[in-house]
């Protein structure tokens, strides 16, 4: 593609490299951070930061082969275009993974085939080697994100349900029941800071099945879900 300005064309998506589709960064500056979970940015203030909200998130970084009506070629799309095939935040899918080891993988084959129109531009970073998709829209009419797809697939519709468990069984205090709602508020200390409230419902049966959950937690959602 020599075309200086974006180029619009018909394409359809022939792979995706599912072994790294996302990068951590600084929820502030965005700037690539090391998958480590302990590192945080260094050039940001901490007190810049919003107390309630994590000093880190994920974003999309896709790499995929498309094939247009000449060639079939590279593009890498970043996160608002990857949005709209995986239907999720990175953070939100990078989390269902976990509890689903290929998820990736399925997704690459559940969108393979698609045919959307797509946006190519050449990189402005002059060490980027790949052409870059700045807007896809899905051409079949019928087209749902991967992430429906997996969820239908995996039967599994609580991906924020487990996500959450996942990080108060570390950091939260024992839950508590306010208005019929489950209130769930991380410790001061937390480094990622957060409160969550949940609807009483046989959903929360889901989360004090999780292994990760400690003991003691588990113990206070029996209690919190009997006393209901």
């Amino acid at each position: 593609m020599e075309a200086k300005e974006p180029t619009t064309m018909m394409c359809t998506l022939v792979a995706i490299d599912h072994t790294d589709f996302s990068y951590r960064a600084c929820s502030l500056c965005e700037r690539t951070l090391p998958d480590n979970p302990s590192s945080l940015c260094r050039y940001c203030n901490p007190s810049a930061f919003n107390p309630r909200f994590p000093r880190t998130k994920r974003f999309f970084r896709v790499l995929m082969s498309v094939a247009s009506d000449s060639k079939v070629f590279t593009v890498i799309c970043f996160d608002r275009v990857a949005k709209v095939l995986f239907g999720c935040s990175a953070d939100e899918f990078f989390d269902f993974a976990k509890f689903h080891p290929f998820a990736a993988a399925n997704a690459s084959r559940i969108l393979e085939g698609e045919m959307f129109k797509m946006t190519i531009s050449k990189p402005k970073n002059g060490n980027a080697q790949n052409l870059r998709a700045v807007q896809v829209v899905p051409l079949r009419t019928g087209f749902q994100p991967a992430i429906v797809t997996l969820r239908e697939l995996y039967g599994d519709s609580n991906l924020h349900l487990k996500a959450l468990a996942r990080k108060f069984a570390m950091e939260a205090h024992p839950p508590s029941c306010q208005d019929g709602l489950l209130v769930i508020a991380s410790k001061q200390t937390s480094q990622f800071p957060f409160t969550a409230h949940w609807p009483i419902n046989r959903n929360l049966h889901k989360i004090i099945r999780m292994k990760k959950v400690q003991s003691s937690l588990i113990e206070s959602f029996r209690s919190t879900l009997q006393e209901q």
